[in-house]
């Protein structure tokens, strides 16, 4: 009788714990629910945001800066700067940089010679996040560049200019 009990209550014990619990979520069933919000914050850890700079501001070639933007997990951006400056005769022309190992959130391509051009892309995996990455300036003469940037879409959705 005793053995007849144990195993009645052994056998409802593994029936109920095989029965899957419906409101239980799990990662493989939760979805980004975001608006595609995407933000530009004045500054950072690496001092004034070069993306929420006015259009035309002029930046200083000693300092370094943020490139940064808070994207909610539905959001994509990638981001074009173009170099429009000319270069004032030998030695490097005005170029920009970014510190090695500062980059998250970002994917970072080459820079392109042929178009003098660099783009940056988002990399959250659907996930909100802050990316980051130091950015600073140098070279010989007058820098002068565009920013594209692609908010949600594979067009531009806005540029802005910036020297130094």
């Amino acid at each position: 009788m005793k053995n007849l009990l144990l195993i009645t209550i052994f056998s409802f014990v593994i029936i109920s714990c095989s029965k899957e619990d419906e409101n239980i979520v799990t990662p493989s069933n939760t979805e980004c629910q975001g608006s595609g919000a995407i933000s530009y914050q004045d500054s950072l850890f690496y001092g004034l945001n070069i993306l929420n700079l006015p259009d035309s501001s002029i930046v200083s070639d000693t300092g370094s800066y943020s490139f940064s933007a808070t994207l909610d997990c539905s959001a994509n951006l990638k981001i074009r700067i173009q170099n429009l400056s000319t270069s004032p005769g030998p030695g490097p022309g005005p170029y920009w940089g970014y510190v090695l190992g500062s980059a998250d959130g970002w994917m970072v391509a080459p820079y392109t010679s042929q178009d003098s051009s660099q783009t940056f892309q988002s990399n959250t995996n659907n996930t909100s996040k802050t990316l980051m990455l130091n950015m600073v300036f140098g070279g010989t003469g007058f820098g002068f560049a565009r920013i594209d940037f692609y908010e949600n879409s594979t067009s531009v959705t806005k540029s802005k200019y910036f020297y130094w």
